[in-house]
């Protein structure tokens, strides 16, 4: 059977972070969370990454409980979730966040046949970056009316 492929994205990570470096990694996550996830009951605005003991971790990801799910297979909805990443990789990012002001970001939940997250290294944008940002999208969409 065919899984069609769907994101979830993170449109506040775009926004708020200027990306360095895209990682595409795996995620741990319980039956219940998968069923949630495919049914795209899952917040990812507040999430971020951080590296403790050598692994890479998700926190502030809420995922809906599972409505058909049996009561006793319930999860806890804000748990921290384990990202699956090779150690040169972790190393890498790990170098990469020494900087201050630079941070883990997820950015989207690729939902296939297997579930994987899209995260990224960034740095904070400032309020003029912003500013500038909104600019340029409205501009484009007035450009795309007029044509």
């Amino acid at each position: 059977m065919g899984y069609l492929k769907k994101t979830i994205r993170n449109k506040k990570s775009t926004f708020n972070y200027e990306t360095i470096e895209k990682y595409t990694a795996g995620i741990i996550l319980t039956g219940c969370e998968v069923k949630s996830i495919r049914d795209s009951s899952v917040n990812i605005s507040d999430t971020f990454c951080y590296i403790k003991d050598n692994a890479l971790w998700v926190k502030n990801m809420r995922i809906s409980r599972y409505n058909r799910s049996h009561p006793s297979t319930k999860h806890e909805e804000n748990r921290d979730k384990k990202l699956l990443l090779k150690k040169v990789e972790i190393n890498k990012i790990k170098k990469q966040t020494k900087d201050l002001g630079k941070t883990i970001i997820l950015l989207n939940i690729i939902v296939g046949r297997k579930i994987k997250v899209e995260i990224a290294t960034a740095r904070g944008k400032k309020e003029f970056d912003k500013r500038q940002d909104i600019k340029k999208r409205d501009l484009e969409r007035d450009m795309r009316r007029n044509f």
